[in-house]
């Protein structure tokens, strides 16, 4: 029987080693799910989907990222 991927979301996983993620938007897949990946004016790593609704894009495409998360 395969492995319900919704049994497995509530955990934290390694997706990208900290080094190989720059100032340009990153575009990785984890459990069928699209995210992108990014660093923050402070340097801090951040992770949303990836998906711009009001666009039908994937922010991953963009070269840089302008929010900071749901505070920024």
């Amino acid at each position: 029987m395969p492995l319900d991927p919704a049994l497995l979301r509530p955990f934290w996983y390694p997706v990208l080693p900290l080094d190989q993620l720059g100032d340009a938007p990153v575009a990785v897949e984890l459990l069928g799910e699209a995210l992108v990946l990014w660093r923050g004016a402070d340097g801090e790593p951040h992770a949303a989907p990836d998906h711009y609704p009001h666009r039908s894009a994937r922010l991953s495409g963009g070269s840089r990222a302008i929010s900071q998360g749901p505070t920024g």
